[in-house]
């Protein structure tokens, strides 16, 4: 995804259930679509996968939902750019750090011989520092690259003005290189040529629009069904005309105009979503980032623990237990999730922000 769900700490002037539950929903979509598909590697079982093909559209509205909180927090916040970016150093890399070297240890200790290059230093010392290359150790992280990519830009450019200026003038090229097929050798420039930077910026204009227009928490709330029901639209569409959108980083506009529009309408109704009833995927939004980086590692850890007890023979018996076995692997990845935000994610986020904040200049 992403977050995106990486700015809990810096939107409490519009922190709402709303948009605490499209965090929650995005989460899931993800956990399901990645979770299902190590689920059928393993056992054979596909019907999840079946049912959660589209799920990578979580990270559409990730990103949308990105754009949206940076600009509004930018738009009421006139802070340092060294002060800005530290803030979203200090909330992606402690616990993204902690999940990634979980991984290692865990390849480490059982090795799957499909992926090699998780062993690989280059590739090892590229993922913690979030450079820019095709492959990472966390599979998820490639869309932690491109919130970098969005937060540095923000962070240098001085108000909203240069915002909107230089964002036209970047999206231009963008558009520009996909008309004239636009690729060169360097990852790093085809990066900054991806069609799902688009996304970003359809938060940015998301947010412009919540700033200036005054809407009811119902109004709010039939907009984001509106959104939703285009969404389902176009997640049927895609599985009619047997359209899939890139599920990584590939340069394309196919995700854009089927998932990230859909996901600006509904970022925008839930924006205005001012119900304070803590409901279930409120909850699990607060614990998102979590939830996105970890879903991979605790799944693959949980299907590996069944085969070494010799039970997913078991459990993956008949379509009853598969599915119940299934449900249950899901929602424990939940359970973890909540685990890892409150132990480790918080206080290393806190922890690192002191110690940036406190050298700066």
């Amino acid at each position: 995804m992403t977050n995106s769900n990486h700015q809990q700490d810096d939107f409490s002037s519009i922190r709402n259930q709303g948009l605490q539950a499209i965090r929650g929903f995005a989460a899931i979509s993800v956990m399901l679509f990645h979770g299902s598909q190590i689920i059928k590697e393993h056992t054979g079982y596909s019907e999840p996968e079946v049912l959660f093909k589209q799920g990578y559209l979580g990270v559409d509205i990730f990103f949308v939902l990105s754009g949206f909180i940076i600009a509004y927090t930018r738009a009421k916040k006139k802070e340092q750019a060294l002060i800005f970016l530290s803030k979203r150093i200090s909330r992606i890399f402690p616990s993204y750090w902690i999940a990634t070297s979980l991984l290692i240890l865990g390849y480490t200790l059982f090795p799957q011989h499909d992926q090699p290059f998780k062993t690989d230093s280059s590739i090892i010392l590229g993922s913690f520092m979030l450079l820019p290359q095709p492959r990472y150790v966390l599979g998820v992280a490639w869309t932690l690259y491109y919130e970098m990519i969005f937060y540095t830009w923000c962070s240098i450019t001085r108000d909203l003005s240069s915002m909107w200026t230089s964002g036209l003038a970047w999206s231009g090229l963008i558009l520009g290189a996909l008309a004239f097929d636009v690729k060169t050798s360097l990852y790093w420039v085809n990066s900054l040529l991806n069609p799902v930077i688009l996304e970003f910026f359809l938060g940015f204009i998301t947010a412009r629009a919540f700033c200036n227009l005054s809407l009811s928490s119902n109004q709010g709330r039939i907009i984001m069904f509106l959104g939703f029901l285009s969404l389902s639209i176009t997640v049927l569409a895609t599985k009619l005309l047997h359209i899939y959108p890139p599920e990584t980083n590939a340069q394309d506009t196919t995700r854009i105009i089927f998932f990230g529009l859909p996901s600006a309408i509904i970022v925008f109704g839930a924006a205005y979503w001012n119900n304070h009833r803590v409901g279930l995927l409120s909850r699990i939004g607060d614990s998102s980032y979590s939830l996105y980086l970890i879903h991979g590692t605790i799944i693959s850890t949980m299907m590996i623990i069944l085969e070494r007890f010799q039970l997913k023979t078991i459990a993956f018996k008949n379509e009853f237990l598969s599915g119940t076995t299934s449900a249950a692997i899901f929602m424990a990845t939940i359970l973890a999730a909540f685990l890892f935000a409150n132990l480790l994610e918080r206080p290393s986020s806190r922890m690192a922000r002191r110690v940036i904040l406190k050298h700066l200049p």
